[in-house]
């Protein structure tokens, strides 16, 4: 079973480092709360919102994950204003080359997605987001 991360971009700019960086960053927090059950994902594959325009609400883009590390947001984008979260803790995955999908695969419907554990069989099954969010073996 190869674990797949389904992961929300918001912005361009989170896009941009995935793209040009190859790195893609989760709190600490949200792995022990939610993902620990299918933590480390060996794939991450991003689901686009509304500021991608054309693109937006689906995935299209996935990529492997090569290694992960314990950061600190401060260390993670020290170009950020400060704020209240600088201390906090996140994972760093590193990403091979981001590589389109041979479909998009598209949300019917407009969800709150955070994250979604999947696998590579079921994402590459999936007609629709929704189908990722079923019970899975």
């Amino acid at each position: 079973m190869t674990r797949v991360l389904v992961a929300i971009l918001k912005d361009v700019a989170d896009w941009a480092i995935a793209q040009e960086q190859h790195w893609y960053r989760i709190p600490v927090a949200s792995v022990e709360k939610s993902l620990r059950l299918h933590w480390p994902p060996a794939w991450i594959a991003f689901y686009q919102t509304k500021a991608f325009g054309a693109e937006a609400y689906a995935i299209r883009y996935y990529a492997a994950v090569t290694e992960i590390a314990k950061v600190q947001r401060c260390d993670l984008l020290p170009q950020a204003a400060p704020g209240p979260k600088d201390q906090d803790w996140y994972y760093k995955l590193m990403l091979g080359d981001v590589r389109s999908l041979p479909r998009p695969i598209p949300s019917h419907k407009l969800r709150r997605i955070t994250f979604i554990p999947t696998t590579w069989a079921h994402l590459e099954a999936a007609q629709a987001v929704g189908d990722l969010l079923k019970k899975q073996d």
